[in-house]
């Protein structure tokens, strides 16, 4: 759960092992489905902070079954184990029931995604602009490379990841342009005529 939101928010690994249940708020903008009716589309604002500017921004994306999945496996966790665990607005969300709103460190974290990657060692092709291996990080600069490939505006996607669009460039983004090659290689339509103009004040036409 935690990997599916910090790869969909873009928020820093330290920054969602920080969120609170009052950072978490749900929108329902609604949409048009194909037969032309207005439906429910419900999307999550994530507020975060950070900790090397204490910079405040807002995130929006498609997670709310995510946080909705979570919060309802912790209360049958804690009630299956027979833990008095009260989640309230300040409960951290990926605070274990045992740890009583407590997360777990970041370090423990590390150690947990490295037990993953090594167990798909060599079915992982990696980066093809990276010999490194995945991180924790390697999520939020998906977040950047997908909604870039998706055509967002470059200035949201930089607030939302809290960088300035610079910065965002020089460390995040690492754009494999094959997946939109389809945009660079389609055929320009055939050139127009050239419009003939002529002055205003010439009624001749310029003869």
């Amino acid at each position: 759960h935690w990997m599916l939101i910090m790869k969909n928010c873009g928020a820093r690994p330290e920054e969602g092992l920080k969120l609170r249940w009052k950072d978490i708020e749900f929108e329902d903008v609604g949409r048009t489905n194909s037969e032309g009716e207005e439906v429910s589309k419900e999307i999550v604002h994530i507020a975060l902070k950070s900790a090397k500017t204490g910079q405040a921004r807002i995130s929006s994306c498609n997670c709310v079954y995510v946080f909705e999945r979570w919060l309802k496996f912790q209360k049958e966790w804690a009630e299956e184990n027979g833990i008095d665990y009260d989640i309230t607005p300040n409960t951290f969300v990926f605070a274990p029931p045992y740890q009583q709103n407590k997360p777990l460190s970041y370090s423990r974290y590390k150690q947990l995604w490295v037990d993953i990657i090594d167990a798909w060692e060599g079915q992982l092709k990696g980066h093809i602009f990276s010999d490194e291996r995945y991180s924790p990080y390697s999520l939020r600069s998906s977040f950047v490379e997908d909604n870039l490939l998706a055509g967002r505006d470059i200035f949201l996607i930089a607030r939302a990841s809290g960088h300035d669009v610079k910065t965002l460039m020089k460390y995040y983004e690492r754009l494999d342009t094959r997946r939109r090659s389809r945009e660079m290689t389609e055929f320009l339509p055939k050139a127009r005529k050239k419009a003939k103009r002529r002055d205003a004040l010439n009624l001749d036409g310029g003869k």
